[in-house]
C-alpha cells in the first residue's frame, strides 16, 4: 500500500482504536502509578497527511481531570 494513494471516500483509511496509558513512577517510589483508557480514530486526510483523535479517561492514580481530549494532525514522511 502506497500512503499517498487517492481515495474516492470522505475518509480514507478509517481507523477506530482503544488506546491505554500506563506511567509507573521509577525514582519517587511514594508517588502512585497512573492507567487512563479510551478511544481513538485515525483517518487519511489526503496525500501523506492524517488526523488523529483521541480520548482518554482516568481510572487509577492521581486523578486531576474528568477526561482529556488530544489531536493531532500529522504528516508521514
Amino acid at each position: 500500500m502506497n500512503r499517498g494513494d487517492p481515495h474516492d471516500v470522505l475518509f480514507g483509511d478509517l481507523v477506530l482504536y482503544a488506546n491505554c496509558n500506563i506511567v509507573i513512577p521509577l525514582e519517587d517510589r511514594g508517588r502512585p502509578a497512573y492507567v487512563g483508557v479510551g478511544p481513538g480514530t485515525r483517518f487519511q486526510i489526503t496525500g501523506n497527511w492524517w488526523f488523529l483523535h483521541y480520548w482518554e479517561f482516568p481510572l487509577v492514580g492521581p486523578q486531576a481531570f474528568d477526561y482529556s481530549m488530544q489531536t493531532a494532525i500529522v504528516k508521514a514522511w
